[in-house]
């Protein structure tokens, strides 16, 4: 979505079909509200998803077209999940669950900075 389909989105949530406030009322007691809290483009991606493809091969990108380690690649599957189901991640996420429990940082090594660069910008699209 660009970013006037974002505002457009906005516009229609929160004058059309109600106000701001009574779409927090209605949502603030699901837990993935907490996730993407009053972010319309969050909201949206939760409930489209993301391409799981595109979202992998932006991965190998950053990491310059290295390849993955079966840990690794379990661990960007879940992350992908993740958004899917939530609409956003952000580095406040993964020191988290489902995420605390997983000893990603060992697992990614060399490669932590283009995780984080990855979980960055993958919230960065929602924050725009």
């Amino acid at each position: 979505l660009s970013d006037s389909d974002i505002r457009e989105l906005e516009r229609i949530f929160w004058q059309e079909l109600g106000t701001k406030e009574e779409y927090r009322q209605t949502y603030e007691n699901q837990e993935r509200y907490q996730i993407w809290g009053g972010r319309i483009a969050a909201f949206i991606r939760s409930i489209m998803g993301v391409d799981r493809e595109l979202a992998r091969e932006k991965y190998i990108a950053l990491i310059q077209g290295g390849n993955l380690t079966p840990e690794q690649e379990e661990y960007l599957g879940d992350i992908i999940e993740y958004v899917c189901q939530n609409g956003d991640i952000s580095r406040e996420t993964m020191q988290k669950e489902p995420f605390s429990s997983i000893p990603w940082q060992p697992v990614f090594s060399e490669r932590i900075t283009a995780l984080i660069a990855y979980v960055d910008s993958m919230h960065s699209v929602i924050e725009a």
